[in-house]
């Protein structure tokens, strides 16, 4: 716990920062105000469409427009493979996402917290034990090092 808090401190501090500003923010024409960890911030439309069009690309590369539902004809192999890199895609602690404004990393953390319960609801026991293998293999989400 202790070296899980070490690395997530800084991002706690400054939601009690951001937190505090929300109320203030002023809304520019083309903003939209959307509710992320129940907090209120402002993001673009289309900066909105670019965060969510990076699951929406692993989606396309498998061929499908949404995840596998509850004893879906898909391959277990090629489900996992999906989930696994939805959920990479919208990790917000992965190399490419870490940097980004943290309301940005609230919206993929949000999105993030879609996919996985959405696994956890869809997929039989034992696709789920092999989900948090893979997940761990490949480092993606709260099995990041």
């Amino acid at each position: 716990m202790k070296a899980r808090w070490k690395r997530h401190k800084p991002d706690c501090e400054n939601i009690c920062t951001a937190r505090n500003a929300f109320p203030n923010a002023q809304l520019l024409p083309g903003e939209v105000m959307t509710t992320v960890m129940t907090h209120w911030t402002s993001l673009t439309l289309e900066r909105i469409a670019v965060l969510e069009g990076k699951g929406h690309a692993a989606y396309d590369s498998y061929g499908v427009d949404s995840l596998p539902a509850k004893r879906s004809p898909m391959s277990k192999p090629k489900k996992l493979a999906l989930y696994v890199d939805v959920l990479d895609a919208y990790c917000s602690n992965s190399k490419e996402n870490k940097d980004l404004p943290l309301v940005e990393r609230y919206l993929l953390n949000s999105l993030h917290n879609n996919v996985y319960h959405h696994g956890k609801e869809h997929l039989e026991p034992e696709e789920w034990v092999d989900l948090h293998v893979l997940m761990k293999i490949f480092q993606v989400g709260a099995f990041q090092e």
